[in-house]
């Protein structure tokens, strides 16, 4: 997904995600979310491909994906309201003007094994804080 912009989600705006081995480059979004708003929409993505599916997972998926130079008034990379686990993903030069650079949650349930970040985190729950440092490099 490259160079896409809405006023949500530039490249992807949906309530629950799979995304697997997709790559976002350069996506904008005016408000939250430069490449991901995790909102209202289901979404079925592999390997940069749409996909449709009828059944809306327990929780978003983001997996093997690299995210470059996206940006956001709130959180450049990924937005989410809900559970999601983030598995082995790139995030690189991503910026925000008031928020995370790479990846803000409000969901309970974080699940993070990052591949690399260059960019900041921000999450919801205090509880969350301690328990990164176990998920994160």
């Amino acid at each position: 997904f490259k160079n896409n912009s809405a006023l949500y989600g530039g490249a992807v705006y949906s309530s629950y995600a799979n995304i697997f081995n997709s790559t976002f480059v350069n996506n904008y979004a005016k408000y939250k979310g430069g490449a991901v708003h995790l909102s209202y929409i289901l979404v079925y993505a592999s390997e940069s491909e749409l996909l449709s599916s009828s059944d809306a997972p327990d929780k978003n998926i983001i997996s093997g994906c690299i995210f470059n130079n996206n940006s956001a008034e709130f959180s450049a990379a990924v937005y989410s309201y809900n559970d999601i686990s983030i598995d082995l993903c790139e995030f690189n030069s991503n910026t925000a003007l008031n928020d995370s650079g790479a990846f803000t949650s409000y969901g309970k349930n974080i699940e993070i094994s990052l591949k690399y970040y260059d960019t900041n985190f921000t999450l919801d729950y205090f509880e969350f804080v301690e328990k990164c440092k176990q998920f994160i490099l």
